[in-house]
């Protein structure tokens, strides 16, 4: 029996950035238990459970594809479950949230040295995503299928589009463009593009957050991953049988340098001449390579041999050549004790050495860091859509299946309205490095109405215990979590220092901001999720209501200098509760005197919906309602929502939602999308109307313009 013990891999080097002491400590806990293979036991595969093989088409990504590889296996195997992770995402999210660290530079989230690099002609890389992977999976990162998020590269460029957006490696170098990240030359240049570098933060930011590159589909799909990581020793054949036979995939790094699969000068044949030995359709690799090749600096003088997969590079630096190899990551998923023979999946696509025997002298020789996937997220947690519609008296205990799920939401670039002042929010980060949720972190940056960025701090946490009860509700004793909860603040006053070094401690300044994220409601649509949050802030000691909102996903509302009659009107109110399913129509009708220092107002909507609503003379902006709402059971929503000041037809506040009087009708039996004006709208039967708050949420849901009133979005 082999007992196991972790140890951690270079990801200080590889990286570029210190660990936390935490950190370090629990990968250092890590075992596992794997027992010697029976001695009457000389072959076994897990090639049966093997995802068809990818291409990582010329970027580097091998460590990835690798990395997602056994992730895929594991589901199959344990879950009877075949899934297509997006490596793509993968390599997106390991990049864009981890910090630098290094003040030198003007962006806090790694790797952009990485991705173009003039000395790199391929498109953006992974280096050092082995260790990156592993760090980002031990903290349990998620994953969506790849249909939501495809991966970029010349093999993809006749692909059909999937959103709207095509996947060419000339696609991606576009986003870049557009980012600011490089300067595209005319076609038949010497070289595709030039780096604009320094890097800003605003141009790492466009790129990472680009909804082409990371559709906002991927994140709300985030629910596949890795959950336990056990390191193994990598150059002793016999550990690696036994982690295969235990039915564990080994994902091994491993230098490629004398290793010969076929590469003589004719084909099928090895550097040596003779023919690649085959088993079945397999080829079997030979090493070391015994036809060496002699270096020859300029002037001809030999420097030293060089065999199959290596070569001699001038290190300035050193003022000296070094043999350098080329690197790889692959699956061990068979061994053959008699042939002394590992299996290996690669990453070059199924006409491309799809599958290849190594023998056991280069693993003890050649291989580097190795790990394998012990455990996967419970696909019980799937998308949304597929997730068991959960009433008060079903309510599931806690679980941090949600806290992964929603940080991902949490994820990229917002539009942000203070009170009618508009600005971007970009999140790269939902908790401090190396650490649980809800601690605080460096969360991302606020790009102001100038362009000036301001650092934001806090946390985000998905908060199953923070409920809206009884201080929200009345009535029956309902508990509706808020399942995404950003507490932040936003330095408004200084401009947006370098990157802070390892180990500092983080500090909250600024002004104070509590959000809640939309979340996915019992038995109801998901189309606000992940694309609106509403919540409150105080400035100067007064109140103001805060919405976030994607790209696409604009709020309308009503230009005005704000007065107590501005309060008057239908609004329509955007539910951020579980139990509120649809869009609700209510009529707002304030007193025109104040009574005792307050002014009364009447709410009256459909569905049963009534309530009142009282606002302090002295505080004009905020109302506290009393909501009854008809659902499971009649309910009292109790909460303050706040009337954005520069913009007379919005108010929002935590706890409470949205309530917007721009609004859109549309006739959910004919598919016919109206103006609230149209005469069409105001004859419609009730049980027929759909609003929604803008013309793309419309579109999306398969809506056509009103001839009459929207004729500009008529395509029938």
């Amino acid at each position: 029996m082999h007992h196991i013990v972790g140890r951690f891999p270079l990801s200080d080097r590889m990286l570029n950035i210190p660990l936390t002491q935490k950190r370090k400590e629990r990968m250092k806990a890590y075992s596992v238990t794997l027992y010697a293979v029976p001695s009457n036991v000389t072959n076994y595969s897990l090639e049966q459970w093997q995802s068809p093989v990818k291409d990582q088409d010329g970027r580097g990504s091998c460590a990835t594809f690798s990395f997602l590889g056994a992730i895929e296996a594991r589901y199959r195997r344990e879950y009877n479950l075949a899934v297509d992770l997006s490596a793509e995402y993968f390599i997106n999210v390991v990049f864009s949230t981890q910090p630098t660290c290094d003040p030198s530079l003007l962006h806090e989230n790694i790797c952009t040295d990485f991705l173009y690099h003039p000395e790199n002609p391929n498109p953006p890389l992974d280096s050092g995503m082995t260790d990156g992977a592993i760090l980002m999976m031990e903290e349990k990162l998620l994953l969506p299928e790849m249909r939501f998020c495809p991966y970029f590269g010349v093999e993809h460029a006749n692909d059909p589009p999937v959103f709207g957006i095509t996947h060419s490696d000339a696609d991606l170098d576009q986003i870049a463009a557009d980012a600011g990240l490089i300067s595209l030359n005319p076609p038949g240049s010497p070289t595709p593009w030039n780096v604009l570098a320094p890097y800003t933060q605003q141009a790492v930011d466009n790129y990472y957050y680009d909804f082409r590159h990371i559709p906002l589909v991927a994140r709300k799909n985030a629910c596949y991953g890795a959950e336990e990581i056990e390191f193994v020793t990598s150059n002793d054949p016999a550990i690696l049988e036994s982690c295969i036979y235990g039915n564990n995939e080994v994902v091994v790094g491993m230098g490629l340098g004398k290793l010969d699969w076929g590469e003589g000068a004719v084909p099928g044949t090895y550097t040596n001449g003779q023919p690649v030995q085959m088993i079945g359709t397999v080829p079997v690799a030979i090493y070391p390579d015994q036809n060496l090749k002699d270096k020859k600096d300029t002037n001809g003088n030999v420097i030293g041999k060089y065999g199959t997969n290596e070569d001699y590079h001038w290190n300035d630096n050193k003022k000296a050549w070094e043999l350098l190899e080329s690197g790889h990551s692959m699956i061990a998923v068979a061994f053959d004790t008699t042939l002394q023979l590992i299996l290996f999946k690669n990453s070059w696509g199924t006409g491309s050495l799809p599958y290849l025997w190594i023998p056991y002298q280069f693993i003890q020789e050649k291989c580097g860091s190795a790990f394998i996937i012990t455990k996967v997220r419970d696909p019980l947690y799937n998308n949304w859509g597929e997730y068991p519609v959960v009433h008060a008296s079903e309510k599931p205990e806690p679980s941090d299946q949600w806290d992964h799920l929603y940080e991902a939401m949490w994820l990229g670039r917002w539009k942000m309205d203070i009170n009618g002042s508009l600005g971007d929010l970009v999140i790269r980060h939902t908790r401090a490095r190396g650490q649980d949720t809800g601690t605080v972190c460096r969360l991302g940056s606020y790009y102001d109405g100038q362009g000036i960025a301001h650092m934001v701090t806090g946390y985000i946490k998905a908060a199953k215990d923070i409920y809206f009860t009884p201080s929200a509700f009345s009535g029956p004793t309902y508990e509706d979590p808020c399942k995404s909860y950003a507490h932040l603040w936003i330095d408004f006053d200084n401009p947006e220092g370098p990157p802070y070094p390892a180990g500092s401690d983080i500090a909250c300044k600024g002004q104070e901001f509590k959000i809640q994220m939309f979340p996915h409601p019992i038995g109801g649509i998901q189309e606000f999720e992940a694309e609106l949050a509403v919540g409150e802030t105080t400035s100067n000691g007064v109140k103001y209501g805060v919405i976030l909102y994607r790209t696409g996903k604009e709020i309308g509302y009503t230009p005005g200098e704000f007065n107590i009659e501005k309060w008057n009107g239908q609004y329509l109110i955007l539910p951020c509760h579980t139990f509120m399913t649809i869009p609700q129509l209510i009529q707002v009708k304030v007193n025109e005197t104040p009574q005792g220092g307050e002014y009364f107002a009447n709410l009256s909507g459909e569905h049963g919906f009534s309530g009142t609503g009282t606002i302090d003379e002295n505080i004009p902006n905020r109302m506290d309602i009393s909501l009854r709402v008809q659902g499971y059971a009649p309910l009292v929503l109790s909460c303050s929502i706040y009337l954005h000041m520069g913009e007379v037809g919005l108010a929002s506040g935590l706890g409470a939602g949205i309530f917007t009087k721009s609004f859109y009708v549309g006739n959910e039996k004919s598919k016919e999308l109206h103006m609230q004006s149209c005469y069409w709208a105001q004859s419609m039967s009730a049980k027929h109307k759909r609003y929604f708050f803008n013309v793309n949420q419309a579109l999306e849901a398969g809506y056509n313009g009103c001839y009459y009133c929207m004729r500009q979005y008529d395509t029938d």
